[in-house]
């Protein structure tokens, strides 16, 4: 197992056996929702590390990810269609499989513990689960979301003129959930460079709001979004609209 792996099962593991769900029966979680963007906050690895360590994980049985009606997503590609939605993640029957009676848990988790010194930190002191909201790093200041409002009314999306509560509770809650300022900037700028091209058949201009929530995740990687929306041109075709577009830029 390598160090990012590692990481990713930490994570789990801490996320589930480290929370007891009832307090009357002790019995520990066996599941979690853990967003992407908390996996590589809490690993300190990048999103690529982080998703190809997963993908490793899972095959390995060492953690599961599942949708909310249970089903296991064993592949990059179902996992993709998690996008917007929740992913829930337990260990896998590698580990499972030995924890044979509850009152062993608490012992192995001390067990881990003790012998993981730097991920460690990171990982062991969480203090919360994402269904509770557990974030303990100072909101980020108001500039931050007024740059990244600007940043959206620069690419003429739409005609929003003002910075409402709702747009900044959504930036909110990305930025909650790990994303930098970077990201979020580059995200809005695949999505308006797709829906502003005929070279793509997706052209809906959700609201700053909406977009956040609902279409953030999808136009994050350029590459996997213009694979996803671009139209099936013959090359005749493609150059045509690719020097309209040129056109019209101008």
């Amino acid at each position: 197992m390598r160090d990012t792996e590692l990481r990713i099962v930490l994570i789990v593991m801490r996320k589930t056996l480290g929370w007891i769900e009832s307090p009357g029966t002790k019995k520990r979680k066996k599941e979690d929702w853990i967003a992407f963007g908390q996996l590589t906050k809490f690993s300190g690895r990048t999103r690529k590390a982080i998703s190809a360590a997963i993908d490793t994980c899972v095959k390995n049985k060492w953690i599961e990810a599942r949708n909310k009606k249970g089903d296991i997503l064993d592949t990059p590609q179902k996992r993709m269609i998690g996008r917007g939605g929740k992913i829930f993640y337990r260990l896998g029957k590698v580990f499972s499989s030995k924890i044979k009676r509850e009152k062993d848990t608490p012992f192995m988790i001390k067990g881990v513990k003790n012998s993981i010194k730097g991920v460690k930190r990171k990982v062991l002191n969480l203090r919360s689960t994402k269904e509770t909201s557990i974030q303990k790093k100072p909101i980020q200041k108001e500039n931050t979301y007024i740059k990244i409002f600007n940043f959206w009314k620069s690419k003429k999306i739409n005609k929003e003129k003002m910075l409402n509560d709702k747009s900044k509770n959504a930036i909110k809650e990305k930025l909650k959930e790990g994303y930098k300022l970077k990201e979020i900037k580059k995200s809005i700028n695949n999505y308006s460079i797709i829906i502003n091209s005929d070279l793509y058949f997706f052209h809906f201009r959700w609201t700053l709001e909406h977009f956040l929530k609902k279409g953030f995740e999808q136009f994050l990687n350029k590459e996997i979004a213009i694979k996803n929306y671009k139209k099936h041109l013959s090359d005749e075709e493609e150059f045509e609209l690719a020097k309209k577009n040129d056109t019209n830029r101008k």
